[in-house]
């Protein structure tokens, strides 16, 4: 079974698509150097009260990530399988 997720509000960040979903953020699916990478929930932390992401190897705050994000119309396809265990 294909579900779609939508993402309405996202940016880019050094060539890779992040949306935000629900209040939480995604990297989205993307090609390099002939290695393909899936979707992904990037884990929020919290240093000192400020909320932190992980961007592509950089710290970016909350507020930083928020001045970036445009609205977007951006569809993912995701392959969802019940009958497979793994």
């Amino acid at each position: 079974m294909i579900t779609t997720i939508e993402f309405k509000q996202g940016f880019i960040y050094k060539g890779v698509r992040h949306g935000w979903k629900k209040g939480k953020l995604y990297r989205l699916p993307f090609e390099r150097n002939k290695r393909t990478f899936g979707l992904k929930e990037i884990d929020m932390k919290v240093y000192k009260s400020t909320a932190i992401y992980t961007v592509q190897r950089d710290k970016r705050t909350y507020n930083k990530l928020k001045e970036k994000t445009v609205l977007v119309d951006w569809s993912v396809d995701i392959f969802v399988e019940d009958d497979i265990p793994f």
